[in-house]
């Protein structure tokens, strides 16, 4: 059996896949890693297996570049110890909104990409058409 993933990576892989899969649906991912799509799901979940580290290497080997793009959740770190407040609900709270926050950032960059993308395929087949109709024209000239 491989090494196993440490679950600070195993989470980041999950709340990178959620980014992932407003891209590429699981089969899609799943053979671009080749592997089961089955397997991906369940790395996914965690229902019946954990992804571990020479999975999680090839994950960021495969996505690694696509998902630089993307600004990663932040931790405790990233706050001075005096700005935390000290009930630990309350951090956790304050994690969790920020958390919430970034996936929200970052689902906007993937609708704004998702909308270039409709806007060059509307423009490509706005041409196309054009195409036809003026071959239609001088075909009744």
């Amino acid at each position: 059996m491989g090494q196993k993933a440490a679950e600070g990576r195993i989470k980041r892989f999950r709340s990178d896949m959620e980014l992932l899969k407003e891209k590429y649906d699981n089969v899609k991912m799943a053979q671009l890693l080749g592997i089961d799509p089955g397997n991906l799901s369940s790395y996914y979940t965690g229902k019946s297996k954990n992804p571990g580290e020479v999975f999680l290497n090839k994950f960021y080997v495969v996505f690694g570049e696509e998902l630089k793009q993307f600004v990663h959740l932040v931790d405790e770190s990233t706050f001075s110890e005096e700005s935390l407040p000290e009930n630990e609900d309350l951090r956790l709270n304050l994690f969790k909104i920020v958390e919430t926050n970034q996936i929200l950032a970052q689902s906007n960059l993937i609708l704004a990409q998702n909308n270039q993308t409709l806007v060059e395929t509307n423009q490509r087949m706005m041409e196309a058409h054009l195409s036809l109709l003026e071959k239609q024209r001088k075909r009744e000239q």
